[in-house]
């Protein structure tokens, strides 16, 4: 999954964001230790390949500090001169967080969901891109609470453009989800794997006629370039530009 769903994600951060952005230091981190730890495991069946890749990463002690952002298990394996010297370890104890692991479990569980009905759309022609998309998602209790829990991560989650959350219960009574050019419309179940829990979701999907930048390639209305992540307007949140000038 860190191709389908982790490097999706945060290839944005990477990319687009600062050097010292928060948001880029924790991708980092995450990148940083996750090769450490895949490293170890290949080591013992394919020794050349770990050998090569433990030669282009950082070796020095300089080059982790300016990497991670701090605790991480790995900072010691740098100073190795192998990786066959490398050996098992527990995880730091401050990444362990049930609570923070069931809400991410649920917005996963979301994003397939999501996923399928942007498929979909693309498919029938309705869409161009999830990324030239806005989706507004309809929903209630616990699936609602985790979702707002996200901020512009669900936008980095579900690769739109913007999304905006509405109250199952007052979505009927306004225009809000009504009224526009809804491209698609679709109720799905998500399932909770954890507990089996199920929650109805209702998927509205819009484009978005906003420009695409052509730095970041996101597409942002024109007054919101350069204005960072995040950007709420007229109830959507959209995912925002940190690019100073169209066409930088």
């Amino acid at each position: 999954q860190l191709s389908s769903i982790y490097f999706t994600t945060i290839k944005d951060r990477l990319y687009c964001c600062a050097p010292n952005d928060p948001d880029r230091r924790a991708a980092q981190a995450v990148l940083y230790d996750t090769l450490d730890l895949l490293v170890t495991s290949i080591a013992p069946i394919l020794p050349f390949l770990a050998e090569e890749v433990f030669a282009h990463r950082c070796t020095s002690s300089s080059c982790a500090d300016s990497v991670m952002t701090g605790g991480s298990a790995s900072a010691d394996v740098t100073l190795l001169s192998s990786p066959m010297l490398s050996q098992w370890r527990a995880p730091c104890a401050e990444w362990t967080d049930e609570e923070l692991a069931a809400r991410w479990r649920l917005a996963l569980a979301c994003k397939t969901e999501v996923a399928r009905v942007l498929h979909a759309a693309q498919m029938e022609k309705v869409l161009a891109s999830a990324a030239a998309s806005r989706v507004q998602l309809v929903a209630s209790g616990p699936l609602l609470a985790v979702l707002a829990t996200l901020g512009n991560e669900l936008n980095d989650l579900l690769g739109t453009s913007a999304t905006a959350l509405v109250q199952a219960e007052a979505s009927g009574s306004g225009s809000f989800v009504a009224a526009g050019d809804v491209a698609a419309e679709t109720e799905v179940t998500v399932e909770d794997g954890h507990n089996g829990t199920q929650h109805r979701l209702l998927v509205v999907l819009r484009p978005s006629h906003a420009p695409k930048c052509p730095r970041c390639w996101r597409h942002v209305p024109p007054a919101l370039i350069g204005q960072g992540e995040g950007v709420s307007v007229d109830g959507w949140l959209h995912r925002g530009c940190i690019c100073p000038v169209r066409g930088m």
